[in-house]
């Protein structure tokens, strides 16, 4: 059942893919580029999950595993500069500083510099079946949460909030919180997380939009 979930859940962030790529192709903006790469992460993060079960455990399943978590721990913070880059799209007073702006761009590589050292350098991957889901977990890296994602999705969430508050789209607020709210429960139920994930690209989605 979780496998045809996942492959549901791929579905429908290729999708997500489809209509990012749409908008960074009539823009052109590097800041529209950011969600390209991170939603190809998360297609990927998906069908890998997904078809686990059918490669089965082994060297090839161990391989394509790893590119998940180094996806994960370089990719997601690079939203922070996506983030501002709405910002100021939005008219916020603060985005409009450069600043401000070196503040985003350096808390944001400090995260990828962190996520490079859990899940690259630090790396250790394991079997782990369970749900009949068949996948490799990172035992290796810093324990706890995932303290790039989780700056990244509460940075999100007080941009997006401040995007609401000007009367623009309520979306990447929604989308952003039910992000945390589903990477904290999915800490307990496998699945609930990913699922989350699509809040968080459809709040991206409505992000790009913003004006």
């Amino acid at each position: 059942m979780l496998t045809i979930i996942f492959l549901l859940l791929t579905v429908v962030q290729v999708v997500c893919l489809g209509f990012a790529l749409r908008h960074y192709q009539k823009t052109r903006s590097l800041y529209d580029l950011l969600p390209v790469i991170v939603i190809t992460g998360l297609v990927y993060d998906n069908l890998v999950i997904a078809m686990g079960g059918f490669i089965g455990a082994g060297e090839p399943l161990k391989a394509l595993n790893a590119p998940r978590f180094v996806i994960h721990g370089l990719a997601t913070p690079l939203l922070m500069i996506w983030g501002f880059g709405v910002a100021r799209r939005a008219g916020l007073g603060w985005a409009q500083s450069r600043r401000n702006h070196i503040i985003m761009c350096t808390a944001a590589t400090l995260l990828i510099a962190l996520g490079l050292y859990s899940d690259v350098i630090r790396l250790d991957l394991v079997l782990k079946v369970e749900q009949g889901i068949t996948r490799y977990v990172n035992i290796g890296g810093i324990k706890g949460p995932p303290i790039p994602s989780i700056i990244t999705i509460i940075v999100l969430i007080v941009i997006g909030i401040g995007i609401w508050r000007k009367g623009k789209s309520a979306g990447l607020a929604v989308g952003s919180t039910l992000m945390f709210i589903g990477a904290m429960a999915g800490t307990a139920l496998l699945g609930v997380g990913n699922a989350a994930e699509i809040a968080m690209s459809a709040g991206i989605l409505s992000g790009q939009r913003v004006k």
